[in-house]
């Protein structure tokens, strides 16, 4: 199987490398993936950050913020990726799609976030607002990326789609497939680049088949 990173992005926006707010969530990071967020507690973070408990909770509230905000942080490199590539207005929707769910997979599929991921599946019946803030703080920006650049595409006649919103939610499913239930399910399975490769591929292949502009009317092309 091909080596893949385990690790996830540690660097906070707003936040100087080796500022406190960094040490922290680097310390929360290294907790929650090492022992899950249940047995992860803030006196734990606070003392392999190095700052007082006082300090913890001046920036994060409670354990739900501070993993949110951990899970925040794994995503920005996603989110910078994917705002740059539906930055480029004048793309094909094909090819814009293709970079995206390339994007998106490869992140979904790195160890460390599926290590997350887990955690957050784990602890939701407990903690039901820790996933309801999960998917605030993040899916919805993503979607709205995505919808924002489905909707461009539309409106330059490139795509057929009622339902933008809807119709970014169906492609990134596609993309997932189930690729990201096995790398869920099976922890020593890597998804290769062939794999999301194929995955990326089918998902543009179904979502152009159905979402691609209509050809014109018989009747429309008679009259031409």
């Amino acid at each position: 199987m091909p080596k893949r990173p385990s690790s996830i992005p540690d660097s906070p926006a707003g936040d100087a490398p080796g500022g406190k707010v960094a040490l922290i969530l680097d310390a929360a990071r290294h907790l929650f993936l090492e022992q899950g967020f249940g047995n992860t507690s803030m006196d734990a973070v606070a003392k392999r950050a190095g700052v007082s408990k006082a300090t913890l909770y001046v920036h994060f509230e409670n354990k739900e913020r501070l993993f949110a905000e951990v899970v925040a942080a794994a995503r920005s490199s996603l989110h910078r990726s994917l705002a740059a590539i539906t930055r480029d207005e004048q793309a094909e929707p094909a090819e814009t799609l293709r970079l995206i769910g390339q994007q998106f997979l490869r992140f979904v599929t790195t160890p460390g976030v599926l290590t997350l991921f887990r955690a957050v599946i784990g602890e939701t019946q407990r903690f039901p607002e820790l996933g309801q803030t999960i998917f605030q703080t993040g899916s919805n920006d993503m979607l709205n990326m995505i919808s924002e650049s489905i909707a461009r595409a539309a409106a330059r006649g490139l795509l057929n789609v009622p339902d933008p919103k809807m119709a970014a939610a169906q492609f990134i499913a596609l993309t997932k497939s189930d690729l990201h239930l096995r790398c869920l399910l099976e922890p020593s399975f890597l998804a290769s680049a062939g794999d999301i490769g194929r995955n990326v591929d089918a998902a543009v292949a179904m979502f152009m088949s159905h979402y691609g502009p209509r050809p014109p009317e018989p009747d429309a092309i008679s009259k031409t």
